[in-house]
């Protein structure tokens, strides 16, 4: 893993407020090309997506699941739209459902989680699946 500290300057599409943000990778633990992010205590992160097509999506985010992860709200270009809680899940299943998001143009969109009490996330990936 490698942990950074600036908190704004590392990444151009990731952008984060907390003690630090590990990059972790650990081969055969549930995550997707073996890799996540990680944060812990009080903190936020902020990911600008590729271009997503304009439309109706489930938005989805895998995490180390179970008790004890922390809790997050879950914000879409500024907007609040639910809670990611991996408490609704156990450890290495399926990702959770976040929220249904509308998107009215295709463009670049941005997902900020913000801890809602301290603890630990592993955040391995976001999906957006179409709703009909």
């Amino acid at each position: 893993y490698e942990s950074f500290y600036d908190g704004q300057n590392t990444f151009k599409e990731l952008k984060w407020d907390g003690e630090y943000l590990m990059y972790y990778i650990k081969p055969g633990h549930f995550l997707m090309d073996d890799d996540a992010i990680s944060m812990n205590g009080h903190f936020w992160v902020e990911l600008t997506t590729p271009k997503i097509m304009k439309g109706k999506y489930m938005l989805q985010g895998h995490f180390f699941n179970g008790p004890a992860w922390a809790k997050t709200s879950c914000e879409v270009d500024g907007k609040y739209v639910g809670i990611a809680d991996p408490e609704t899940k156990g450890w290495g299943t399926d990702p959770i459902d976040i929220a249904e998001v509308n998107f009215e143009v295709t463009q670049k969109h941005t997902i900020k989680l913000s801890s809602l009490e301290p603890g630990q996330m592993f955040w391995d990936y976001v999906l957006f699946t179409p709703i009909e």
